[in-house]
């Protein structure tokens, strides 16, 4: 199965409040996304500053926590087979906000 391919270099901000939980508009180019069998995401989205903070935090910590098992598993500190997801991180903490 396929998913979804980002790139992110022409993303259009809107102008950040200088409160930090009201919300603003992120507008994303129409190439952003390739979709194989599924839709593609709406293209403007309304997001917070504290939101996109909260999002590359988790993201941080759930990389940092996979880059310390491989270490583990690599030092045979873990046994078996350790399943990795390393650079996914971005779909999971992304899949979780929206719940």
């Amino acid at each position: 199965m396929h998913g979804l391919q980002t790139a992110a270099d022409s993303t259009k901000l809107g102008t950040p409040p200088s409160d930090h939980s009201q919300p603003f508009q992120v507008t994303l180019h129409e190439d952003s996304f390739q979709a194989f069998k599924c839709d593609k995401p709406e293209l403007e989205v309304e997001v917070t500053k504290h939101g996109l903070i909260k999002w590359y935090t988790q993201m941080n910590t759930m990389r940092r926590m996979e880059m310390a098992a491989d270490a583990l598993y690599k030092a045979k500190f873990i046994r078996g087979f350790c399943h990795l997801a390393i650079g996914q991180v971005g779909w999971m903490c992304f899949s979780f906000a929206l719940n």
